[in-house]
């Protein structure tokens, strides 16, 4: 082999960029997993540790930093012509951020949702809760007496549970959350998960009238047996 022949300059030339390219992804990459665990660190809705005791903001910056690294590997790949190596890369990553704009949407859908529900369930709680249900529910009782004459001498405030304004802010909250979430998985376009559910909450969304019946009677009975 006649290395007098060999383009030295050209070698030196690809390997000096090979190793720029290496920094420049190490450098991206330790940027970018600083700023998401800063940026994750101010949610308070994001504060949770995983199974294996790792933060949330520390798992997504891996997954970034990693993506960067796998970018650096293709400019690599296309720096030395591995082609045959490239090509499923390329695919794989092309059938990944096809994907990404349906995850983005259904991750701000879930996130607006999700403010609804919190907002719905505040204001129930406020409004159920500049209601006296004892009061209410002891009148009522007043009103049987009169109507059918009988007396209660040991008649007192009939005691309805203080939690009633809270249970029913969390009902809201968690009816509004499954629809959210319903339609998100519509976004993805994950039909084996979000057919069955919405015929879920169909089925609970038609059961609402019925229950909110069921719930008057059984306090209005309540009063009475009072």
């Amino acid at each position: 082999m006649d290395f007098g022949n060999v383009n030295w300059v050209g070698i030196l030339q690809t390997v000096a960029v090979a190793i720029l390219i290496i920094v420049v992804t190490w450098i991206l990459a330790t940027i970018a997993k600083w700023l998401i665990q800063k940026l994750v660190s101010r949610v308070s809705l994001l504060q949770r540790e995983g199974q294996d005791g790792q933060q949330l903001g520390s798992a997504i910056g891996q997954i970034v930093s990693l993506l960067i690294w796998l970018f650096g590997l293709i400019a690599l790949l296309q720096l030395f012509n591995l082609t045959q190596v490239l090509s499923p890369i390329k695919t794989m990553l092309e059938s990944v951020f096809s994907y990404v704009p349906q995850l983005f949407g259904a991750a701000f859908l879930f996130f607006v949702g999700y403010l609804i529900a919190k907002i719905a369930r505040q204001l129930t709680e406020t409004a159920l809760g500049q209601f006296n249900f004892g009061s209410i529910a002891s009148k009522v009782g007043d009103s049987v007496e009169a109507i059918t004459g009988e007396e209660d001498e040991d008649h007192e405030e009939v005691s309805v549970p203080s939690q009633l304004p809270s249970l029913a802010g969390n009902i809201v909250f968690a009816l509004i959350l499954i629809a959210v979430s319903i339609a998100a998985l519509q976004v993805l376009g994950i039909e084996s998960i979000s057919a069955p559910a919405t015929q879920m909450l169909q089925m609970i969304f038609t059961a609402i009238p019925n229950i909110l019946a069921a719930a008057v009677i059984l306090a209005i009975g309540y009063a009475i047996g009072r």
